[in-house]
Protein backbone atom coordinates (compact mmCIF):
# COMPACT_ATOMS: atom_id res chain seq x y z
CA UNK A 1 0.00 0.00 0.00
CA UNK A 2 1.14 3.32 -0.59
CA UNK A 3 0.54 7.03 0.56
CA UNK A 4 -1.76 7.49 -1.84
CA UNK A 5 -3.93 4.77 -1.56
CA UNK A 6 -3.99 5.27 2.08
CA UNK A 7 -4.87 9.38 1.60
CA UNK A 8 -7.69 8.14 -0.96
CA UNK A 9 -9.86 6.11 1.47
CA UNK A 10 -10.11 9.15 3.70
CA UNK A 11 -10.94 7.39 6.46
CA UNK A 12 -11.15 8.28 10.52
CA UNK A 13 -8.03 8.27 12.37
CA UNK A 14 -6.70 6.60 8.74
CA UNK A 15 -3.38 8.58 9.11
CA UNK A 16 -1.87 6.97 12.10
CA UNK A 17 -2.89 3.15 10.45
CA UNK A 18 -1.15 4.41 7.21
CA UNK A 19 1.61 5.27 8.99
CA UNK A 20 1.63 1.84 10.69
CA UNK A 21 1.43 0.32 7.73
CA UNK A 22 4.08 2.21 5.54
CA UNK A 23 6.72 2.01 8.81
CA UNK A 24 6.43 -1.99 8.67
CA UNK A 25 3.76 -2.43 10.84
CA UNK A 26 4.98 0.22 13.64
CA UNK A 27 2.25 -0.66 16.38
CA UNK A 28 3.57 2.03 18.52
CA UNK A 29 1.45 4.00 16.58
CA UNK A 30 -2.18 1.64 17.86
CA UNK A 31 -4.36 4.60 19.41
CA UNK A 32 -5.69 3.02 22.79
CA UNK A 33 -2.83 0.20 23.46
CA UNK A 34 -3.10 0.86 27.02
CA UNK A 35 -4.13 -2.45 29.47
CA UNK A 36 -6.60 -4.02 29.95
CA UNK A 37 -8.41 -3.53 33.34
CA UNK A 38 -8.95 -7.75 33.39
CA UNK A 39 -10.15 -10.26 30.99
CA UNK A 40 -14.10 -10.45 30.66
CA UNK A 41 -16.53 -9.04 28.80
CA UNK A 42 -20.18 -7.70 29.37
CA UNK A 43 -18.51 -4.23 30.62
CA UNK A 44 -20.88 -1.81 32.27
CA UNK A 45 -20.45 1.40 33.84
CA UNK A 46 -22.80 4.13 35.32
CA UNK A 47 -19.99 7.15 34.82
CA UNK A 48 -18.80 5.48 39.00
CA UNK A 49 -18.35 2.04 39.16
CA UNK A 50 -17.78 -0.38 36.14
CA UNK A 51 -19.20 -3.70 36.62
CA UNK A 52 -18.12 -6.96 34.01
CA UNK A 53 -18.39 -10.55 33.61
CA UNK A 54 -15.91 -13.37 33.78
CA UNK A 55 -14.72 -16.59 33.68
CA UNK A 56 -14.03 -18.82 36.91
CA UNK A 57 -11.87 -21.66 36.61
CA UNK A 58 -14.79 -23.38 36.92
CA UNK A 59 -16.16 -22.70 33.17
CA UNK A 60 -18.77 -20.60 34.74
CA UNK A 61 -18.98 -16.87 34.77
CA UNK A 62 -18.76 -14.24 37.99
CA UNK A 63 -19.81 -10.93 38.04
CA UNK A 64 -16.92 -8.43 39.08
CA UNK A 65 -16.57 -4.48 39.74
CA UNK A 66 -14.11 -1.69 40.71
CA UNK A 67 -14.41 1.76 41.17
CA UNK A 68 -13.56 3.76 38.10
CA UNK A 69 -10.24 4.82 38.25
CA UNK A 70 -9.29 1.67 39.58
CA UNK A 71 -6.80 -0.80 37.96
CA UNK A 72 -8.45 -3.75 39.02
CA UNK A 73 -11.91 -5.42 40.38
CA UNK A 74 -13.23 -7.48 42.86
CA UNK A 75 -15.28 -10.00 42.61
CA UNK A 76 -19.60 -9.44 43.83
CA UNK A 77 -21.29 -12.39 42.65
CA UNK A 78 -19.97 -16.04 42.29
CA UNK A 79 -20.72 -19.48 42.66
CA UNK A 80 -21.60 -22.61 40.76
CA UNK A 81 -24.01 -21.09 38.91
CA UNK A 82 -23.58 -18.18 36.10
CA UNK A 83 -23.63 -14.91 36.60
CA UNK A 84 -23.87 -12.97 33.19
CA UNK A 85 -24.96 -9.55 31.29
CA UNK A 86 -24.76 -7.08 34.83
CA UNK A 87 -25.60 -3.53 34.20
CA UNK A 88 -24.89 -0.69 37.63
CA UNK A 89 -26.68 2.20 38.71
CA UNK A 90 -25.24 3.96 41.59
CA UNK A 91 -25.04 2.04 44.36
CA UNK A 92 -26.78 -1.34 42.76
CA UNK A 93 -25.71 -3.75 40.46
CA UNK A 94 -28.07 -6.47 38.70
CA UNK A 95 -27.26 -9.66 36.50
CA UNK A 96 -28.79 -12.73 35.57
CA UNK A 97 -28.04 -15.80 37.18
CA UNK A 98 -29.09 -19.71 36.09
CA UNK A 99 -27.79 -22.24 34.44
CA UNK A 100 -27.90 -22.21 30.51
CA UNK A 101 -28.57 -25.91 30.39
CA UNK A 102 -31.81 -25.94 31.84
CA UNK A 103 -32.82 -22.47 30.82
CA UNK A 104 -33.43 -21.27 34.01
CA UNK A 105 -32.64 -17.81 34.78
CA UNK A 106 -33.37 -14.94 37.63
CA UNK A 107 -32.27 -11.13 37.96
CA UNK A 108 -30.57 -10.61 41.00
CA UNK A 109 -28.85 -8.29 42.25
CA UNK A 110 -26.43 -6.55 45.51
CA UNK A 111 -25.38 -3.25 47.29
CA UNK A 112 -22.00 -2.28 46.56
CA UNK A 113 -21.97 -0.07 49.90
CA UNK A 114 -23.21 -3.25 52.05
CA UNK A 115 -22.58 -6.02 49.80
CA UNK A 116 -25.92 -6.77 50.44
CA UNK A 117 -27.32 -9.07 48.19
CA UNK A 118 -31.57 -9.36 46.54
CA UNK A 119 -33.97 -10.61 44.49
CA UNK A 120 -35.31 -8.45 41.45
CA UNK A 121 -37.68 -11.47 39.75
CA UNK A 122 -37.51 -15.12 40.73
CA UNK A 123 -40.02 -17.37 38.93
CA UNK A 124 -41.15 -20.30 36.51
CA UNK A 125 -40.50 -17.99 33.77
CA UNK A 126 -36.96 -17.15 32.24
CA UNK A 127 -35.73 -13.94 33.57
CA UNK A 128 -32.99 -11.85 31.15
CA UNK A 129 -30.98 -9.03 29.79
CA UNK A 130 -31.53 -6.84 32.98
CA UNK A 131 -30.76 -2.58 33.10
CA UNK A 132 -30.92 -0.22 35.86
CA UNK A 133 -31.34 3.04 36.42
CA UNK A 134 -31.63 4.44 39.64
CA UNK A 135 -34.29 2.25 41.65
CA UNK A 136 -35.95 1.13 38.38
CA UNK A 137 -34.81 -2.03 36.55
CA UNK A 138 -35.82 -3.29 32.97
CA UNK A 139 -35.66 -6.88 32.05
CA UNK A 140 -37.22 -9.49 29.75
CA UNK A 141 -39.44 -12.04 31.31
CA UNK A 142 -39.70 -15.30 28.88
CA UNK A 143 -42.25 -18.39 29.11
CA UNK A 144 -45.14 -19.99 28.29
CA UNK A 145 -48.63 -18.17 28.97
CA UNK A 146 -51.37 -19.67 29.92
CA UNK A 147 -52.34 -21.63 26.61
CA UNK A 148 -49.20 -22.77 26.73
CA UNK A 149 -47.93 -20.60 23.93
CA UNK A 150 -44.07 -19.06 24.32
CA UNK A 151 -44.08 -15.16 24.80
CA UNK A 152 -41.57 -12.72 25.33
CA UNK A 153 -43.15 -10.09 28.12
CA UNK A 154 -40.68 -6.92 29.31
CA UNK A 155 -41.17 -5.86 32.89
CA UNK A 156 -40.26 -2.95 35.16
CA UNK A 157 -39.64 -3.00 38.90
CA UNK A 158 -38.88 0.15 41.12
CA UNK A 159 -36.48 -1.66 44.10
CA UNK A 160 -37.58 1.33 46.40
CA UNK A 161 -41.06 -0.29 46.84
CA UNK A 162 -42.87 -3.74 47.10
CA UNK A 163 -44.65 -2.61 44.20
CA UNK A 164 -45.23 -5.50 41.25
CA UNK A 165 -43.42 -5.38 38.37
CA UNK A 166 -44.65 -3.22 35.46
CA UNK A 167 -45.87 -4.76 31.94
CA UNK A 168 -44.45 -2.13 29.37
CA UNK A 169 -44.76 -5.12 26.51
CA UNK A 170 -46.03 -8.26 25.25
CA UNK A 171 -45.06 -10.16 22.28
CA UNK A 172 -47.10 -13.15 22.15
CA UNK A 173 -45.85 -16.25 20.04
CA UNK A 174 -47.96 -15.84 16.38
CA UNK A 175 -47.87 -19.12 14.46
CA UNK A 176 -48.32 -17.53 11.01
CA UNK A 177 -44.54 -15.89 11.93
CA UNK A 178 -43.02 -17.67 14.14
CA UNK A 179 -41.36 -17.12 17.63
CA UNK A 180 -41.38 -13.42 19.47
CA UNK A 181 -38.66 -11.54 21.09
CA UNK A 182 -37.83 -8.98 23.14
CA UNK A 183 -34.31 -7.33 22.88
CA UNK A 184 -32.33 -6.36 26.26
CA UNK A 185 -33.95 -2.95 26.78
CA UNK A 186 -32.36 0.18 27.89
CA UNK A 187 -33.33 2.76 30.25
CA UNK A 188 -32.31 6.37 31.20
CA UNK A 189 -34.51 8.13 34.27
CA UNK A 190 -38.18 6.81 33.49
CA UNK A 191 -38.00 6.10 29.81
CA UNK A 192 -37.32 2.63 28.74
CA UNK A 193 -35.77 1.71 24.18
CA UNK A 194 -36.28 -1.58 23.25
CA UNK A 195 -36.34 -3.46 20.14
CA UNK A 196 -39.64 -6.33 19.03
CA UNK A 197 -37.67 -9.27 16.97
CA UNK A 198 -40.14 -11.47 14.99
CA UNK A 199 -38.85 -14.44 12.53
CA UNK A 200 -40.87 -13.61 9.44
CA UNK A 201 -39.54 -15.99 6.95
CA UNK A 202 -36.59 -18.72 7.28
CA UNK A 203 -33.91 -16.20 7.31
CA UNK A 204 -35.72 -13.05 7.72
CA UNK A 205 -36.36 -11.34 11.02
CA UNK A 206 -38.80 -8.06 11.51
CA UNK A 207 -37.53 -6.19 13.99
CA UNK A 208 -39.03 -2.76 15.50
CA UNK A 209 -37.33 -0.26 17.21
CA UNK A 210 -39.95 0.63 20.44
CA UNK A 211 -39.72 3.19 23.53
CA UNK A 212 -42.07 4.17 26.62
CA UNK A 213 -42.48 6.01 29.57
CA UNK A 214 -42.49 4.33 32.80
CA UNK A 215 -46.05 6.69 33.34
CA UNK A 216 -47.11 6.16 29.17
CA UNK A 217 -50.18 3.85 28.88
CA UNK A 218 -48.57 2.83 25.51
CA UNK A 219 -45.33 2.31 23.52
CA UNK A 220 -44.23 4.03 21.08
CA UNK A 221 -42.67 2.53 17.33
CA UNK A 222 -39.46 4.37 16.63
CA UNK A 223 -39.06 2.76 13.52
CA UNK A 224 -38.57 -0.95 11.74
CA UNK A 225 -36.45 -3.04 9.62
CA UNK A 226 -34.65 -6.58 8.70
CA UNK A 227 -32.09 -8.84 9.43
CA UNK A 228 -31.00 -11.71 7.77
CA UNK A 229 -30.25 -14.64 10.17
CA UNK A 230 -29.35 -17.38 7.94
CA UNK A 231 -28.90 -18.56 4.15
CA UNK A 232 -27.08 -16.00 1.76
CA UNK A 233 -25.32 -13.15 2.74
CA UNK A 234 -26.17 -14.24 6.85
CA UNK A 235 -22.47 -12.93 7.92
CA UNK A 236 -23.88 -9.19 7.26
CA UNK A 237 -26.67 -10.00 9.50
CA UNK A 238 -25.06 -8.81 12.60
CA UNK A 239 -24.21 -5.68 11.02
CA UNK A 240 -27.82 -5.24 10.21
CA UNK A 241 -29.61 -6.22 13.59
CA UNK A 242 -30.18 -2.82 15.23
CA UNK A 243 -28.25 -1.69 18.67
CA UNK A 244 -29.15 1.15 20.89
CA UNK A 245 -28.15 3.75 23.63
CA UNK A 246 -31.10 6.09 25.36
CA UNK A 247 -29.68 9.78 27.44
CA UNK A 248 -32.20 11.95 28.31
CA UNK A 249 -34.22 12.66 24.69
CA UNK A 250 -31.67 12.00 22.62
CA UNK A 251 -31.50 8.33 21.58
CA UNK A 252 -29.01 6.95 18.74
CA UNK A 253 -29.22 3.27 16.86
CA UNK A 254 -27.56 1.13 14.61
CA UNK A 255 -29.30 -0.60 11.93
CA UNK A 256 -28.54 -1.33 7.99
CA UNK A 257 -25.22 -0.47 8.84
CA UNK A 258 -26.16 2.93 9.25
CA UNK A 259 -26.03 5.03 12.54
CA UNK A 260 -28.66 7.48 13.50
CA UNK A 261 -29.66 10.03 16.01
CA UNK A 262 -32.91 10.48 16.79
CA UNK A 263 -34.32 13.36 19.57
CA UNK A 264 -37.07 11.82 21.08
CA UNK A 265 -38.78 15.44 21.81
CA UNK A 266 -39.25 16.37 18.19
CA UNK A 267 -39.33 12.87 16.11
CA UNK A 268 -36.50 14.15 14.10
CA UNK A 269 -33.37 11.86 13.13
CA UNK A 270 -30.18 12.39 11.94
CA UNK A 271 -27.50 10.22 10.16
CA UNK A 272 -24.44 10.30 11.35
CA UNK A 273 -22.66 7.42 9.72
CA UNK A 274 -22.96 4.24 7.17
CA UNK A 275 -22.52 2.81 3.77
CA UNK A 276 -24.49 5.99 2.21
CA UNK A 277 -21.51 8.38 2.90
CA UNK A 278 -17.90 7.98 1.14
CA UNK A 279 -15.57 5.62 1.99
CA UNK A 280 -17.97 3.17 3.31
CA UNK A 281 -18.32 3.08 7.28
CA UNK A 282 -21.03 0.76 8.57
CA UNK A 283 -21.15 1.35 12.06
CA UNK A 284 -22.60 -0.81 14.83
CA UNK A 285 -23.92 -0.42 18.58
CA UNK A 286 -23.56 3.04 19.21
CA UNK A 287 -23.88 4.24 23.05
CA UNK A 288 -24.32 7.97 24.10
CA UNK A 289 -24.04 10.27 27.37
CA UNK A 290 -24.34 13.97 26.94
CA UNK A 291 -22.62 15.45 23.73
CA UNK A 292 -20.61 11.99 23.20
CA UNK A 293 -21.73 9.35 21.00
CA UNK A 294 -19.16 6.18 20.15
CA UNK A 295 -20.40 2.71 18.06
CA UNK A 296 -18.26 0.23 16.65
CA UNK A 297 -16.39 1.18 13.11
CA UNK A 298 -16.16 -1.36 10.19
CA UNK A 299 -14.69 1.09 8.07
CA UNK A 300 -10.73 -1.10 8.31
CA UNK A 301 -12.37 -3.61 6.34
CA UNK A 302 -12.45 -1.47 3.46
CA UNK A 303 -15.71 -2.06 1.77
CA UNK A 304 -18.78 -4.62 0.90
CA UNK A 305 -16.11 -7.09 -0.33
CA UNK A 306 -13.86 -6.80 2.51
CA UNK A 307 -16.99 -7.38 4.95
CA UNK A 308 -17.43 -11.11 2.90
CA UNK A 309 -13.75 -11.87 3.48
CA UNK A 310 -14.42 -10.85 7.18
CA UNK A 311 -16.96 -13.53 7.21
CA UNK A 312 -13.90 -15.81 6.30
CA UNK A 313 -11.52 -14.74 8.29
CA UNK A 314 -9.22 -12.58 6.76
CA UNK A 315 -10.40 -9.41 8.06
CA UNK A 316 -11.52 -9.23 11.64
CA UNK A 317 -10.34 -5.90 12.94
CA UNK A 318 -13.06 -3.95 14.04
CA UNK A 319 -12.30 0.10 15.71
CA UNK A 320 -14.44 2.77 17.83
CA UNK A 321 -15.34 5.96 16.62
CA UNK A 322 -16.53 8.63 18.89
CA UNK A 323 -18.71 11.67 17.85
CA UNK A 324 -19.03 15.61 19.14
CA UNK A 325 -22.57 16.86 19.21
CA UNK A 326 -21.51 19.62 20.64
CA UNK A 327 -20.35 21.80 17.32
CA UNK A 328 -22.27 24.27 17.18
CA UNK A 329 -24.31 24.80 14.04
CA UNK A 330 -23.01 21.72 12.39
CA UNK A 331 -26.19 19.37 13.28
CA UNK A 332 -29.35 21.30 14.42
CA UNK A 333 -33.11 19.80 14.40
CA UNK A 334 -34.81 19.60 12.54
CA UNK A 335 -32.59 17.34 10.37
CA UNK A 336 -33.87 14.51 8.54
CA UNK A 337 -30.37 13.11 6.77
CA UNK A 338 -26.63 14.08 6.94
CA UNK A 339 -24.34 12.61 4.38
CA UNK A 340 -21.62 12.26 7.25
CA UNK A 341 -20.21 12.55 10.52
CA UNK A 342 -19.15 16.42 11.28
CA UNK A 343 -17.09 16.17 14.49
CA UNK A 344 -15.83 11.99 14.44
CA UNK A 345 -12.46 10.87 15.77
CA UNK A 346 -11.07 7.75 16.24
CA UNK A 347 -10.60 6.09 19.84
CA UNK A 348 -9.04 2.59 18.99
CA UNK A 349 -7.20 2.13 15.93
CA UNK A 350 -5.30 -1.12 14.76
CA UNK A 351 -5.48 -2.92 18.31
CA UNK A 352 -8.05 -5.91 17.72
CA UNK A 353 -11.57 -5.99 17.86
CA UNK A 354 -13.44 -3.62 19.57
CA UNK A 355 -16.73 -3.66 20.72
CA UNK A 356 -20.39 -3.40 22.34
CA UNK A 357 -19.28 0.26 23.90
CA UNK A 358 -20.77 1.99 26.50
CA UNK A 359 -20.88 5.67 28.14
CA UNK A 360 -21.82 7.02 30.76
CA UNK A 361 -20.50 10.03 32.64
CA UNK A 362 -17.13 10.67 32.06
CA UNK A 363 -16.28 6.90 31.41
CA UNK A 364 -15.93 4.41 28.46
CA UNK A 365 -16.14 1.14 28.26
CA UNK A 366 -15.94 -1.80 25.96
CA UNK A 367 -14.23 -5.34 24.68
CA UNK A 368 -11.33 -6.11 22.92
CA UNK A 369 -10.75 -9.06 21.72
CA UNK A 370 -7.72 -10.35 19.97
CA UNK A 371 -8.53 -11.68 16.25
CA UNK A 372 -5.97 -14.68 16.60
CA UNK A 373 -7.40 -15.47 19.89
CA UNK A 374 -11.43 -14.95 19.68
CA UNK A 375 -11.56 -17.47 22.42
CA UNK A 376 -10.07 -14.68 24.94
CA UNK A 377 -11.10 -11.05 25.29
CA UNK A 378 -10.73 -8.49 28.13
CA UNK A 379 -12.10 -5.58 29.81
CA UNK A 380 -11.08 -1.51 28.54
CA UNK A 381 -12.45 1.19 30.65
CA UNK A 382 -11.36 4.94 30.16
CA UNK A 383 -11.82 8.20 30.71
CA UNK A 384 -13.54 10.06 27.54
CA UNK A 385 -11.49 12.87 27.80
CA UNK A 386 -8.18 10.41 27.19
CA UNK A 387 -9.75 9.33 23.89
CA UNK A 388 -10.91 12.70 22.20
CA UNK A 389 -8.69 14.25 19.55
CA UNK A 390 -6.75 16.38 21.87
CA UNK A 391 -5.37 13.33 24.29
CA UNK A 392 -2.17 12.70 23.90
CA UNK A 393 -0.74 10.16 22.26
CA UNK A 394 2.12 7.39 22.94
CA UNK A 395 6.05 8.31 21.41
CA UNK A 396 7.09 5.36 19.94
CA UNK A 397 10.36 6.04 20.68
CA UNK A 398 11.75 5.77 17.12
CA UNK A 399 12.61 8.18 14.68
CA UNK A 400 11.38 8.00 10.47
CA UNK A 401 11.34 10.68 8.14
CA UNK A 402 7.31 9.90 7.83
CA UNK A 403 6.28 11.90 10.98
CA UNK A 404 7.39 13.99 13.77
CA UNK A 405 6.61 13.66 17.60
CA UNK A 406 6.61 16.70 19.87
CA UNK A 407 6.74 16.26 23.53
CA UNK A 408 5.30 19.44 24.23
CA UNK A 409 1.70 18.54 23.26
CA UNK A 410 2.17 14.88 22.71
CA UNK A 411 0.94 14.49 19.35
CA UNK A 412 2.05 13.39 15.72
CA UNK A 413 2.84 15.26 11.89
CA UNK A 414 2.96 13.04 9.63
CA UNK A 415 3.10 12.23 5.76
CA UNK A 416 1.38 15.03 4.55
CA UNK A 417 0.44 17.06 7.11
CA UNK A 418 4.04 16.97 8.03
CA UNK A 419 5.43 18.28 4.95
CA UNK A 420 3.22 21.14 4.80
CA UNK A 421 3.90 22.14 8.43
CA UNK A 422 7.27 22.08 7.79
CA UNK A 423 7.51 23.47 4.45
CA UNK A 424 5.03 26.83 5.14
CA UNK A 425 6.34 28.46 8.25
CA UNK A 426 6.60 25.36 10.68
CA UNK A 427 6.25 26.60 14.28
CA UNK A 428 6.27 30.18 14.08
CA UNK A 429 3.47 30.31 11.97
CA UNK A 430 1.47 27.21 12.67
CA UNK A 431 2.62 25.75 16.27
CA UNK A 432 3.28 22.86 17.88
CA UNK A 433 -0.28 19.99 17.03
CA UNK A 434 -2.96 19.92 19.55
CA UNK A 435 -5.00 17.33 18.42
CA UNK A 436 -4.20 13.94 16.15
CA UNK A 437 -6.29 13.68 12.61
CA UNK A 438 -9.96 13.25 12.96
CA UNK A 439 -12.38 13.75 10.57
CA UNK A 440 -14.21 17.15 10.71
CA UNK A 441 -16.88 18.03 7.75
CA UNK A 442 -16.51 15.14 5.82
CA UNK A 443 -12.77 15.76 5.71
CA UNK A 444 -9.68 14.49 7.26
CA UNK A 445 -8.34 17.69 9.84
CA UNK A 446 -5.57 18.37 12.60
CA UNK A 447 -5.08 21.36 14.90
CA UNK A 448 -2.20 23.03 15.37
CA UNK A 449 -1.86 26.04 18.11
CA UNK A 450 -2.34 28.38 15.24
CA UNK A 451 -4.53 26.56 12.40
CA UNK A 452 -6.44 23.81 11.19
CA UNK A 453 -5.28 21.35 8.54
CA UNK A 454 -7.63 20.07 6.34
CA UNK A 455 -6.80 17.04 4.18
CA UNK A 456 -8.84 18.02 0.82
CA UNK A 457 -8.75 14.28 -1.32
CA UNK A 458 -10.62 16.42 -4.12
CA UNK A 459 -7.42 18.09 -5.12
CA UNK A 460 -4.73 14.81 -4.68
CA UNK A 461 -1.71 16.07 -6.41
CA UNK A 462 -2.09 19.78 -6.31
CA UNK A 463 -0.98 22.50 -3.97
CA UNK A 464 -4.28 22.63 -2.17
CA UNK A 465 -4.56 18.99 -1.40
CA UNK A 466 -4.10 20.29 2.21
CA UNK A 467 -5.83 23.31 3.04
CA UNK A 468 -5.67 25.79 5.94
CA UNK A 469 -9.13 26.69 8.20
CA UNK A 470 -10.89 29.77 7.75
CA UNK A 471 -9.94 30.16 11.88
CA UNK A 472 -9.69 34.48 11.59
CA UNK A 473 -13.60 34.43 10.00
CA UNK A 474 -14.83 31.76 12.01
CA UNK A 475 -13.13 33.46 15.10
CA UNK A 476 -14.35 36.98 14.19
CA UNK A 477 -17.72 35.47 13.72
CA UNK A 478 -17.93 33.24 17.08
CA UNK A 479 -16.81 36.79 19.02
CA UNK A 480 -19.50 38.97 17.42
CA UNK A 481 -17.17 41.17 15.61
CA UNK A 482 -18.68 41.06 12.54
CA UNK A 483 -20.87 43.79 12.31
CA UNK A 484 -18.04 46.12 14.65
CA UNK A 485 -16.75 49.15 12.78
CA UNK A 486 -13.21 47.93 11.80
CA UNK A 487 -14.81 44.92 9.96
CA UNK A 488 -17.26 47.42 7.71
CA UNK A 489 -15.82 47.93 4.20
CA UNK A 490 -14.29 50.98 2.91
CA UNK A 491 -15.57 52.56 0.07
CA UNK A 492 -14.96 50.59 -3.10
CA UNK A 493 -13.28 53.89 -4.98
CA UNK A 494 -10.31 53.25 -2.22
CA UNK A 495 -6.93 53.32 -3.56
CA UNK A 496 -3.37 51.26 -2.95
CA UNK A 497 -0.54 53.66 -2.16
CA UNK A 498 3.11 52.37 -1.19
CA UNK A 499 2.50 52.12 2.27
CA UNK A 500 -0.95 49.99 2.08
CA UNK A 501 -2.70 47.64 -0.27
CA UNK A 502 -6.49 48.09 -0.67
CA UNK A 503 -8.18 44.16 -1.45
CA UNK A 504 -10.96 45.07 -3.13
CA UNK A 505 -12.55 41.19 -2.62
CA UNK A 506 -13.01 42.44 1.18
CA UNK A 507 -13.00 46.09 1.41
CA UNK A 508 -10.00 46.37 3.45
CA UNK A 509 -6.73 47.29 3.63
CA UNK A 510 -3.28 45.99 4.40
CA UNK A 511 -0.41 47.91 5.40
CA UNK A 512 3.19 48.87 6.96
CA UNK A 513 4.79 46.21 9.35
CA UNK A 514 1.32 43.66 8.78
CA UNK A 515 1.66 44.21 4.92
CA UNK A 516 5.72 43.20 5.29
CA UNK A 517 4.77 40.41 7.58
CA UNK A 518 1.85 39.34 5.15
CA UNK A 519 4.00 39.02 1.92
CA UNK A 520 6.80 37.49 3.21
CA UNK A 521 4.72 34.73 4.27
CA UNK A 522 3.10 32.17 2.37
CA UNK A 523 1.96 27.99 1.29
CA UNK A 524 4.80 26.76 -0.55
CA UNK A 525 3.49 26.09 -4.17
CA UNK A 526 6.86 26.18 -5.97
CA UNK A 527 6.62 29.95 -7.06
CA UNK A 528 9.86 31.99 -6.97
CA UNK A 529 10.05 33.50 -3.95
CA UNK A 530 6.91 34.01 -1.61
CA UNK A 531 4.28 34.76 -4.43
CA UNK A 532 1.01 36.94 -3.52
CA UNK A 533 -1.10 34.07 -4.37
CA UNK A 534 1.15 31.43 -1.93
CA UNK A 535 0.39 34.31 1.09
CA UNK A 536 -2.91 34.64 0.39
CA UNK A 537 -3.79 30.44 0.43
CA UNK A 538 -1.65 30.86 3.91
CA UNK A 539 -3.23 34.09 5.48
CA UNK A 540 -6.48 35.02 2.91
CA UNK A 541 -7.75 38.75 2.33
CA UNK A 542 -7.75 40.74 5.24
CA UNK A 543 -11.16 40.83 7.08
CA UNK A 544 -11.13 44.18 9.20
CA UNK A 545 -8.97 47.37 9.01
CA UNK A 546 -6.11 47.25 12.06
CA UNK A 547 -7.52 48.29 15.55
CA UNK A 548 -6.79 47.57 19.22
CA UNK A 549 -8.20 44.90 20.75
CA UNK A 550 -9.65 46.24 23.90
CA UNK A 551 -9.16 42.82 25.46
CA UNK A 552 -5.36 42.32 25.03
CA UNK A 553 -5.01 46.17 24.63
CA UNK A 554 -2.84 45.18 20.90
CA UNK A 555 -3.06 46.64 17.89
CA UNK A 556 -4.55 43.31 15.77
CA UNK A 557 -6.32 42.87 12.63
CA UNK A 558 -8.18 39.83 11.18
CA UNK A 559 -7.77 37.54 7.67
CA UNK A 560 -9.20 34.68 6.67
CA UNK A 561 -7.39 32.29 8.21
CA UNK A 562 -5.36 34.13 10.70
CA UNK A 563 -5.24 37.23 13.36
CA UNK A 564 -1.98 39.44 13.70
CA UNK A 565 -0.69 41.20 16.67
CA UNK A 566 1.26 43.71 16.70
CA UNK A 567 3.46 43.56 20.23
CA UNK A 568 5.57 46.83 20.93
CA UNK A 569 7.99 45.24 23.29
CA UNK A 570 9.51 42.04 21.49
CA UNK A 571 12.29 42.60 19.29
CA UNK A 572 12.28 41.42 15.89
CA UNK A 573 11.27 39.32 14.25
CA UNK A 574 8.72 38.98 16.99
CA UNK A 575 7.04 42.14 17.05
CA UNK A 576 4.25 40.75 14.75
CA UNK A 577 2.68 37.30 15.79
CA UNK A 578 -0.23 35.21 15.00
CA UNK A 579 -2.95 34.63 17.91
CA UNK A 580 -3.19 31.37 18.43
CA UNK A 581 -6.33 30.81 17.16
CA UNK A 582 -6.33 26.90 17.08
CA UNK A 583 -5.75 26.81 20.93
CA UNK A 584 -8.50 29.33 21.52
CA UNK A 585 -10.99 27.14 19.29
CA UNK A 586 -10.17 23.95 21.24
CA UNK A 587 -10.59 25.79 24.48
CA UNK A 588 -14.04 26.64 23.27
CA UNK A 589 -15.02 23.02 22.37
CA UNK A 590 -14.06 21.76 26.09
CA UNK A 591 -11.60 19.53 24.81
Amino acid sequence: MNMGQCLRRSLVGLLLLCASLLSGGATSLARDSKPAVAPGMSPRTDGQTVVWQAENPGDSFDIYAMTVGATSGTIVAGGPSDQFTPDVSGDRVVWVEGDPLTNAFDIKGISLSTMTPFTVAATAASETAPAISGSWVVWVSSGPDSSGLWQSTLLARDLSTSNAPLTLDVAPYNTSTGSPGVDRPVIDGDRVVWVDETQETTHSVHWKLMTKGLSEANPTQITEGYYNNGGPGAYLGPLQRPGYDLHGDLLVYSANYNVYLVDLASGQATRLAGIANPGWLPGQNPTIYGRYIFWQDYSYTGDAIGLGNNARGSLIRTDLVGYDLNTGAEIEFPVTTNTGAEIEFPVTTNTGTNSNPQVRGAELVYTRTDPAHPESSEIHAVPVAQVLPTAPEQNPGTTSPNWIYFPPTGHYLAFGFKNFWAASGGLPVFGYPLTGEYREGGYTVQFTERQRFEYHPEFAGTPYETELGRLGYESAAGAGLLTSAPFQPLPANTTSDANCTFFAETGHRLCAGFKAYWQSHGLEFGDAGISYRESLALFGYPLSEEFVDPASGLVVQYFERARFEYHTGNAEPYKILLTRLGADDIAARGW
